[in-house]
């Protein structure tokens, strides 16, 4: 168990207890309280015989659905025991046991849930959605798919103007973390065009876009041993890898945002009794612990900036896109919002929120000033330079107001900075 979720989780149960949160907050800190106890929704889906069934066997470590097998949409999750059950239109319920997709098939469901005791499930759960050509039909999917879903996996051959059409009613939240994944390219006449074609027409609508050769990635991970070379260059490893980020870059905003939350409320948390034995939450992906950043602390404000310190874990070397000019003005960026909350996470006093508060709009200045010359050269850091324009808006009205919670807002701020200037550094490798 993660002891600085455990941490939250008492935190948000200390506060919920108190009676003390007002009536939105509280509902707030159940459903932030809910998402971190939960595994992350994966969703697998896309048109028809786009290779969806296979990607959901890799991601569950397990054969699922048997190939030529339709399914309506399926949510694979954690249980003791396998079993399979489907919901009829008029809402009535059946259960079989075992996962046998193929009788779920022949029972006119709207519905099948199936649970099994797979090791992947204790940190994610699983859904398949095949879309049909309709548009109304689509919208509905997709609608249904971003109420339920953290990640998005839409699986494509081509991603046609009809998927596009589709796939633009996403909302950003759920966009801005996709991954367009090209499965079947093992039977693509020319792989490598197919590829090309994908990033071009969709590099703007999802964070990645990738290849699989499906059967070979399973080949690869059979009889319980992998064979890492071939599960890589299959493009597994690749998927695997980005599903990882997501999850982790998920749970971690859950937990700022539930921070923030106990940091607007220290009274509700200090009233609030202490709870014995705080609910069990899915295991977050493994992190290396970073050697320079500072203890956890029970102040939320004091985590928000130690997670400004902390060192992201395997950033790639060099990056597509990127100048080494602009990649050293963010690699710079970075270093200084670091070093920002190193001092911060050390101050003391009454004085501490004012310091802090001082420090984050002297820091977003600076940075928005740096980006503001640096995007001139270079229009790839002009998505930087805009985050950084909102953010010294937010930081500079934060200011005005200086409300109990300035320092928390602004230490969030330059939280969120440094994860997206992160993300200008990976999401193009």
């Amino acid at each position: 168990m993660n002891a600085v979720v455990t941490e939250t989780l008492s935190g948000l149960d200390r506060a919920l207890a108190s009676g003390l949160l007002p009536a939105k907050t509280a509902d707030l800190a159940r459903s932030l309280r809910a998402r971190l106890a939960a595994p992350v929704r994966v969703t697998v889906m896309g048109l028809p015989d786009t290779g969806k069934s296979r990607v959901v066997d890799l991601l569950a470590g397990a054969p699922i659905v048997p190939e030529g097998i339709r399914l309506p949409a399926m949510r694979l999750r954690r249980g003791e025991q396998e079993l399979t059950r489907i919901t009829r239109p008029d809402g009535s319920t059946e259960t079989q046991e075992g996962l046998d997709a193929i009788w779920a098939a022949g029972r006119r469901a709207v519905m099948v849930e199936m649970e099994a005791p797979l090791p992947a499930l204790n940190r994610i759960t699983l859904m398949e959605i095949g879309i049909g050509l309709g548009r109304i039909e689509q919208a509905r999917a997709c609608a249904w798919a971003a109420r339920h879903s953290e990640l998005i996996i839409w699986c494509t051959r081509d991603f046609g103007a009809p998927e596009q059409a589709a796939w633009s009613t996403m909302p950003d939240a759920i966009r801005d973390q996709a991954i367009l994944l090209r499965p079947k390219i093992d039977l693509s006449p020319n792989p490598a065009a197919a590829l090309d074609r994908a990033h071009r027409l969709a590099q703007d609508d999802f964070e990645r876009v990738l290849a699989i050769d499906t059967p070979r990635a399973l080949a690869a991970r059979a009889g319980g041993k992998v064979d890492k070379a071939e599960f890589k260059a299959s493009g597994g490893q690749p998927l695997i890898s980005a599903v990882l980020k997501v999850m982790d870059r998920t749970r971690q905003g859950y937990l700022d945002r539930a921070d923030l939350l106990l940091a607007r409320h220290p009274e509700a948390v200090e009233a609030g009794p202490a709870i014995a034995g705080a609910t069990p939450v899915a295991p977050a992906p493994k992190q290396v612990p970073p050697a320079a950043a500072p203890a956890a602390s029970s102040d939320p404000v004091a985590r928000l900036l130690s997670s400004v310190v902390a060192q992201v874990e395997d950033r790639p070397k060099q990056a597509a896109g990127l100048s080494p000019s602009s990649r050293s003005v963010l690699e710079d960026a970075i270093s200084r919002l670091i070093a920002a909350g190193t001092e911060l996470s050390k101050t003391e006093g009454r004085n501490r929120r004012s310091a802090v508060l001082d420090r984050s709009v002297e820091e977003i200045s600076w940075l928005e000033a740096v980006l503001a010359e640096a995007q001139e050269e270079d229009p790839t850091l002009a998505d930087a330079y805009e985050d950084a324009q909102a953010a010294l808006d937010l930081v500079q009205l934060i200011q005005i107001e200086n409300g109990p919670q300035a320092a928390d807002d602004a230490a969030v701020l330059m939280l969120q900075l440094r994860r997206r200037l992160d993300r200008g550094l990976v999401v193009a490798a």
